[in-house]
């Protein structure tokens, strides 16, 4: 509905070239003929809701205007709106030629669907948990917007301890998604690791990971102890994401709440073994040795991973490093290495690409030269 031109200038409403009123700290004043105003007064909630719009009539007030919302801001019904109050939800104007969209200033926003009509300007602050369009955290019985760019609490910091809090928490569970995400791409390898670190030298692997664990709670807590409140609340939300994690039973990121522990990801004892053999490989001649590349061997459906591919006389080696006389063989390894060794296979991914080893490399028939630990 276009009911005219409207034009705002310093404080003073003008509507078709004419004043229509002039904004005052409690309401405004409105022409009442022969260059005289009369006041009228809106009363707010605490959200800054204009509820009630009044005048002094000889002395009683007598209203003008009542509005009612619902929790996101559609008007309840039109009580009286003969006073023509266009200051309605949180104090802001009512676009009555745009849907009845509210104007913040920075955005619109529509109260039909309790979303902005655009993306927040300060979105890359992180203050939109859930999305760029979210109105107030989903909570505007609490919270308010006052200019469309960033929410506000009862208390002046709750907006930014909010934001703090939850980008803490967030960061953290993203971390921890990544090694989950790396243990359900490689269940037996993160299992395996976890139970050769705690079985092959329980106590050694145990200490280190509480003692990860501990140095990873002192080193939150001397932040949050002297920290300012932004610090705590970024605090509280790591140490929320990780004990959900925790309660959840993400074993595979344990790496990460530590911090210094990596038994998870690769046993400590196996990681040294195949930096011995590469070494060993280098000294009896080897050149161009690459580390974890993987294989598809021809004739099979999988591919296995070699610690090592190098070249020797001007032929390929394929090295698997086992770090102790009890390393079995996964499934893969069981059906490819003779399919290796019988017709071959092929490269798969870059990992080698740097020793002359790129995706596609064709291995002619090569057995795989298994090393333990004499």
């Amino acid at each position: 509905m276009n009911d005219g031109t409207w034009e705002y200038i310093d404080g003073i409403v003008y509507h078709n070239g004419s004043v229509a009123f002039i904004s005052t700290e409690e309401g405004r004043a409105v022409p009442n003929g022969g260059g005289n105003y009369v006041y009228q007064y809106n009363l707010k909630d605490h959200l800054g809701n204009d509820r009630v719009s009044f005048y002094s009539n000889s002395g009683t007030a007598t209203v003008l205007q009542e509005d009612e919302y619902y929790s996101f801001g559609l008007r309840h019904g039109l009580y009286d709106a003969s006073n023509n109050n266009r200051y309605l939800y949180n104090g802001k104007e009512i676009q009555t030629d745009l849907a009845n969209q509210y104007d913040y200033g920075a955005r619109f926003y529509d109260p039909v669907i309790g979303r902005w009509t655009s993306v927040d300007p300060l979105v890359e602050a992180g203050q939109e948990f859930g999305s760029p369009y979210g109105y107030v955290f989903d909570d505007p019985v609490k919270n308010t917007d006052p200019d469309g760019r960033e929410p506000q609490g009862p208390c002046p910091q709750c907006a930014t301890l909010n934001i703090a809090f939850l980008k803490g928490f967030a960061d953290d569970i993203k971390a921890g998604l990544h090694s989950l995400d790396y243990a359900g791409r490689h269940p037996f390898e993160t299992a395996g690791n976890i139970l050769h670190a705690l079985t092959n030298d329980p106590k050694t692997h145990r200490t280190r990971l509480e003692g990860a664990i501990k140095n990873s709670v002192a080193a939150n807590y001397n932040k949050f102890a002297d920290g300012d409140l932004v610090t705590k609340a970024t605090v509280l939300g790591i140490v929320s994401g990780e004990g959900v994690q925790l309660l959840g039973g993400e074993a595979a990121d344990f790496t990460k709440i530590g911090e210094g522990s990596n038994i998870l990801k690769n046993a400590a004892q196996g990681k040294e073994f195949v930096a011995i053999v590469t070494q060993g490989l280098e000294d009896a001649g080897h050149i161009n040795i690459a580390e974890q590349v993987s294989i598809k061997p021809n004739g099979e459906t999988g591919r296995v991973r070699l610690d090592n591919i190098s070249t020797k006389d001007g032929k390929i080696a394929l090295t698997d490093a086992k770090s102790s006389s009890t390393a079995g063989y996964t499934k893969n390894q069981k059906a490819g290495y003779p399919a290796i060794a019988k017709k071959g296979g092929t490269v798969v991914g870059n990992k080698g690409a740097a020793q002359g080893y790129p995706a596609g490399t064709i291995i002619p028939p090569t057995k795989v030269d298994i090393v333990r630990p004499k």
